[in-house]
């Protein structure tokens, strides 16, 4: 529902919006749960650059059936991909590799861990990857240690690179299992250049 724009013309909205600040500003509203702006990113995104870029996992070295990896680019952070569990699950390192329909200037990754309450596969450290031919992927863009909480995690390049795939490397878990997990990836456009 649109609470901001043409109030004038249209009385329910212009009365939905009184009633939400209204009870938004009264004694009755006490959240008890603290919500990250990236948390609220992830719920209203226009058109990703990753959507822009047509990205498809290409191949993944592990996914559970029924968490393949093409559930970290689908947008919802309520589905993700995992690694195979159980007996012979794959130790790591556990790769996932996109393929965007043309090349692009990347300026990083977004990486939402998953976000059921569970903390089983969340990564620790990791590698990124951009290479032109899916072949030749060269020194990694980043090698970072992620942080032990839900909230997403921006990854900028130090500089930005440009290439029709990315190759994630999960390199480490946060306990000793040898599975990994992630709810979305998304790829950032380079920061603008300030003047």
């Amino acid at each position: 529902a649109d609470i901001e724009s043409d109030l004038d013309s249209c009385p329910p909205a212009r009365q939905l919006r009184a009633s939400l600040l209204s009870y938004a500003a009264g004694e009755l509203f006490q959240p008890r749960t603290r919500v990250e702006i990236p948390q609220v990113r992830a719920l209203f995104r226009d058109l990703t650059l990753t959507e822009k870029l047509g990205a498809r996992v290409i191949r993944a070295t592990s996914a559970q059936s029924g968490y393949g990896a093409a559930l970290m680019l689908d947008g919802d952070a309520s589905t993700m991909w995992h690694t195979v569990w159980g007996e012979g699950a794959p130790g790591f390192p556990h790769e996932v590799v996109i393929g965007f329909d043309r090349s692009a200037k990347l300026g990083g990754v977004l990486l939402l861990p998953r976000q059921d309450g569970n903390r089983n596969g969340w990564i620790r450290d990791c590698e990124i990857y951009v290479s032109e031919d899916g072949e030749e992927w060269g020194a990694p863009v980043s090698k970072v240690r992620l942080s032990r909480d839900a909230p997403e995690k921006e990854i900028r390049f130090s500089t930005p690179a440009a290439g029709r795939f990315l190759k994630l490397v999960a390199l480490a878990p946060f306990d000793d299992q040898p599975f990994a997990s992630l709810a979305e990836l998304s790829v950032l456009s380079p920061e603008p250049e300030r003047s």
